[in-house]
């Protein structure tokens, strides 16, 4: 089953790909690029970074300005479609960045590798978390960073009735609108909606090992960043 379910998330992402990055900035009013870059304020010029789920790369992009000629920053995706794309938005060629495909569960890079690992709307998306979490903390070095920034149902109870509002049935009807296919805006609503609270997932970082030193809680509850340190 969860081998059923990896591969509909992974069409569910390969329909949207032409249009995520719009749609992305579209649905949120363009907070999610404020969202993002609060995650690089964290990130330190010359880091070795690895940002899991990258998409499309915008975070990557962001990080590989912040890093500098020092620094490097690798950009892993399972979705093919995705890793395409990243590869395009590659105009200037710059030296500390790269895209590769590859799975969270099975990230290839030797232990305690990776100063900083990011991680932008991805993790309700992985089916075994627990696998991907085990991973980021095996490849990151003692003392790294374990950035993740995702969408959450929002934890002001006064809030939730117009975001449900909009997450079912305005977002749904556009993306239809959008992408010809009523399915992606249906998952991606749900996802966000099935997810922990922000209680819920510290707990699941603490118990694969990381101490949650700082969550930033950002428009009413509806992002969220945490910074989880490996000791």
């Amino acid at each position: 089953m969860s081998r059923e379910k990896e591969e509909f998330i992974k069409r569910i992402f390969s329909i949207v790909s032409p249009h995520i990055d719009l749609l992305s900035s579209l649905f949120s009013f363009g907070l999610d690029i404020y969202w993002r870059r609060r995650l690089v304020s964290y990130i330190k010029k010359g880091d070795n970074v690895l940002d899991v789920c990258t998409g499309t790369g915008r975070l990557a992009f962001l990080i590989s300005k912040r890093i500098g000629d020092s620094g490097s920053v690798t950009g892993i995706d399972i979705n093919p479609d995705m890793i395409k794309r990243a590869q395009k938005r590659i105009s200037s060629n710059p030296g500390n960045l790269t895209f590769m495909i590859g799975d969270s569960k099975d990230l290839p890079f030797p232990d305690s590798s990776i100063d900083a690992i990011t991680m932008a709307f991805g993790i309700r998306n992985i089916v075994d978390r627990s696998g991907a979490l085990k991973e980021c903390y095996r490849v990151l070095k003692s003392g790294g960073m374990f950035l993740c920034l995702e969408l959450m149902k929002p934890e002001k109870r006064f809030f939730r009735p117009f975001w449900r509002f909009y997450l079912f049935r305005v977002i749904p009807f556009i993306g239809g609108l959008v992408i010809g296919d009523p399915i992606p805006y249906r998952y991606l609503p749900a996802s966000i909606e099935g997810f922990y609270n922000i209680e819920g997932f510290k707990d699941l970082l603490v118990k694969h090992g990381f101490r949650v030193k700082e969550i930033k809680s950002m428009t009413c509850g509806t992002a969220n960043l945490f910074v989880a340190l490996k000791e």
